[in-house]
């Protein structure tokens, strides 16, 4: 059983892998499982959203009130690129602040193909995708990273290729939601 998912993506992924990714990241954390993601919008969005929906059915309210003897109170990790980060809805009770990490950082700069040409903005949101596979130690990697992004010649596109490329160096298991295949990869993950 895995301990640890990553659940990111694109902000233009179809509505039908949204609520998939919802409803996976809510069974993550009935499980134990600690979710981490980014609270960008569309698939990271959607990783907050299960995840609150299922401290929701705890009768927790917002901020949440962690018990952590508790083991099926595990705590989602949002790596967020700055203080403030995300929509009104979300709940600042897991970010973890690391756009300015520098570790984070340097690694991030190794991976993308054109880090000189990104504004401050877009390296904080680079850097903080890092954490969102290493975690904030940059140290402790994901088991499992799912993601929908589109792809050009079998390779992740976009913003989420940073995440998935690094997942992919350090060994993680990568399912892009993309594929029609995705649930039966997915399935001898939870069993």
């Amino acid at each position: 059983m895995i301990k640890i998912i990553t659940i990111v993506g694109s902000r233009d992924t179809p509505p039908e892998i949204l609520e998939q990714m919802r409803k996976i990241a809510k069974h993550c954390c009935k499980l134990g499982i600690i979710v981490r993601s980014g609270k960008a919008g569309g698939a990271d969005a959607s990783a907050q959203a299960g995840c609150q929906d299922y401290y929701e059915t705890l009768h927790l309210k917002v901020p949440f009130q962690f018990d952590s003897s508790e083991p099926s109170q595990v705590i989602p990790e949002m790596y967020v690129p700055w203080s403030g980060f995300g929509e009104d809805w979300m709940t600042e009770a897991w970010d973890s602040v690391q756009g300015s990490n520098v570790g984070a950082r340097l690694i991030a700069e190794s991976i993308h193909p054109n880090w000189i040409a990104c504004k401050q903005g877009a390296k904080k949101l680079h850097t903080r995708n890092i954490c969102q596979i290493l975690g904030r130690d940059i140290d402790t990697p994901s088991d499992l990273v799912l993601y929908y992004c589109k792809e050009s010649g079998g390779n992740p596109t976009g913003g989420t290729a940073t995440a998935v490329n690094l997942a992919l160096r350090v060994g993680c298991v990568c399912i892009n939601m993309l594929h029609d295949d995705w649930k039966g990869n997915l399935k001898p993950y939870f069993k």
